[in-house]
């Protein structure tokens, strides 16, 4: 316990016991505004998704656009280029020469998407729908 103070005031001397901290104020439970609550829901866990990689075999051109037709990427690609694809769901790819591009899905090469020279559009870039294509 705490050990009393003593003060003197001229000839007599008086004992001051101290005093126990007061308690902070509470207020109850429901006088806490709503949005002051936490939450003690854990965080989602993020969906890893396996990368999606793009490399160019010669000269072609790609375009990457969301499920609401917003373009996320558009470039031309020179051999060798290699591009990974935003990890975005629905994505879309639309290519010029499809036989100039490889993709991959993590470390699976997908088939090529075409033979020929031609362009494709709206290949979906879904790692599960791509690694269907073996």
């Amino acid at each position: 316990p705490p050990k009393p103070i003593v003060v003197l005031t001229g000839q007599v001397a008086a004992s001051i016991e101290p005093k126990a901290p007061e308690p902070a104020a509470v207020r109850p439970a429901s006088s806490v505004r709503p949005e002051a609550k936490l939450s003690r829901k854990p965080a989602p866990t993020p969906v890893s998704r396996p990368k999606i990689m793009l490399r160019a075999t010669g000269l072609t051109w790609v375009r990457i656009q969301d499920p609401s037709g917003k373009v996320v990427l558009s470039r031309v690609l020179r051999r060798g280029t290699r591009l990974e694809v935003p990890s975005q769901a629905g994505l879309t790819l639309h290519v010029g020469r499809a036989n100039r591009l490889e993709v991959m899905v993590g470390e699976t090469v997908v088939p090529a998407m075409h033979a020929e020279s031609l362009p494709l559009y709206n290949v979906s870039l879904n790692p599960e729908t791509l690694l269907k294509r073996q």
